[in-house]
């Protein structure tokens, strides 16, 4: 397929039927792109998702799609290799949008490969505008980068070259920025739950936290006791969570971190 072919010209197979891959491949075909099967292990997952796009699907990876321009791999990470080591794949042009996995997972299997990665947190009931979402493209040709570069620019208006160190790196932080802040919303729920408290309370102070912290940075933005090393209030939060040592841990440590980064400053 030439590189600047139009969108329906680009017979696209997604490898996956998960929250991820329900998203994008929706995405994909509601921007023009031919997504001609859905691959899963669960044939009523494949069948559900290929219906509401009007695709094909397989639960067999011996079936796919011979003709497609691209095979976009939207599974687990530990997956993908199991998977590209399951079949021949013709050369044909492979893409992963994992944020910790190398491109050259697929170098052995096709000369043709690349990476196509979301920086967004993705969940089956909630509906995303990608514009202005960061993706992260790297293929294994000049050719190769102008597809990716081509969908991309279709999905987002922020489109970068990354290769995959830096992708790793960019998911760790990502991992901070997210998944661990998140967690930490979790722990707050669970305390004001277990005590009777709102946490519809919390809305404005979470809002108001992060929006600091995207206007000022996180760095200015920090506040709390750690940050001004109030020992007295420190102690006392540490024996509150006696009964979740767990959470003894993780105030422990956190609060640590910020008074360390702060001697510093």
């Amino acid at each position: 397929m030439a590189a600047g072919a139009e969108n329906q010209d680009l017979k696209v197979v997604f490898i996956g039927s998960g929250n991820v891959a329900t998203y994008l491949s929706k995405a994909f075909s509601q921007s023009g792109f031919n997504v001609s099967q859905i691959y899963s292990r669960t044939p009523d997952h494949a069948k559900t998702l290929a219906l509401s796009i009007n695709a094909m699907y397989t639960s067999d990876i011996h079936s796919l799609d011979e003709d497609a321009d691209l095979y976009v791999f939207v599974v687990s990470d530990h997956a993908i290799e199991k998977i590209l080591s399951s079949r021949q794949w013709n050369n044909k042009f492979l893409v992963h949008m994992a944020g910790s996995v190398p491109m050259d997972v697929f170098k052995n299997y096709s000369s043709q490969h690349g990476v196509l990665y979301i920086l967004q947190s993705f969940s089956a009931f909630r509906e995303i505008n990608l514009e202005g979402v960061p993706v992260f493209i790297e293929a294994s040709s000049d050719e190769n980068i102008s597809v990716l570069k081509n969908i991309a620019d279709k999905l987002s208006l922020s489109v970068h070259l990354l290769d995959s160190e830096k992708r790793k790196y960019l998911h760790l932080a990502a991992m901070f920025a997210s998944n661990f802040v998140n967690h930490m919303f979790s722990i707050s729920q669970q305390i004001s739950e277990k005590e009777n408290i709102s946490f519809e309370w919390f809305k404005p102070l979470i809002v108001e936290t992060i929006s600091k912290a995207l206007i000022d940075g996180p760095v200015v933005a920090q506040t709390g006791p750690a940050r001004r090393n109030d020992q007295s209030i420190l102690e006392n939060h540490i024996e509150m969570l006696k009964d979740h040592p767990e959470w003894q841990k993780i105030y422990t440590f956190v609060s640590e971190s910020i008074r360390l980064m702060y001697n510093k400053h």
